[in-house]
């Protein structure tokens, strides 16, 4: 039948489920490592910061959408976030139903200061693996992600 993988291509790809699985889960893992929260921030705080260092500010409904997360959720994160003073949110002067967030000057440096620790982390395991290991990763990795978002309709 066409379309359908050998008995060993069918194999390969379960080892591969399997170890992209065991992948996700160890950098899930990784995500509350002690690297961010040394710098006073969780991964996924991170996730839905990042963005403002690049821009004056954002609506709660882009940040959500960058992060990945329900606007519900990226709301309740960015409450406590405003109240440890790292963000602060207004309304819109143009549109009052829209939330705008920017990052306080301390919120800044708190964010620059977790990122760079988690890709300190990053570094320290990636450096384990013999440069020609991280060079087939990357183009492995960077092909795969593409199929993926390819297959659900991402693009980027």
């Amino acid at each position: 039948m066409p379309g359908q993988p050998s008995e060993s291509s069918a194999r390969e790809i379960e080892e591969l489920v399997a170890a992209t699985d065991a992948l996700y889960f160890a950098m899930r893992r990784g995500r509350t490592s002690s690297a961010g929260t040394q710098a006073g921030m969780s991964r996924s705080q991170l996730e839905l910061l990042a963005p403002l260092l690049d821009r004056q500010s954002m609506s709660v409904s882009q940040l959500a959408g960058t992060a990945g997360v329900a606007v519900p959720t990226a709301t309740r994160a960015l409450k406590q976030l405003e109240e440890r003073g790292v963000v602060q949110r207004s309304r819109s002067a143009s549109d009052d139903r829209l939330v705008l967030v920017a990052l306080t000057s301390a919120g800044r440096t708190q964010v620059v200061k977790a990122q760079s620790a988690f890709r300190a982390r990053q570094h320290e395991v990636f450096a384990e693996l013999p440069g020609v290991d991280r060079q087939a990763l990357t183009a492995s990795l960077t092909r795969l992600a593409g199929l993926i978002n390819d297959h659900v309709g991402v693009r980027t």
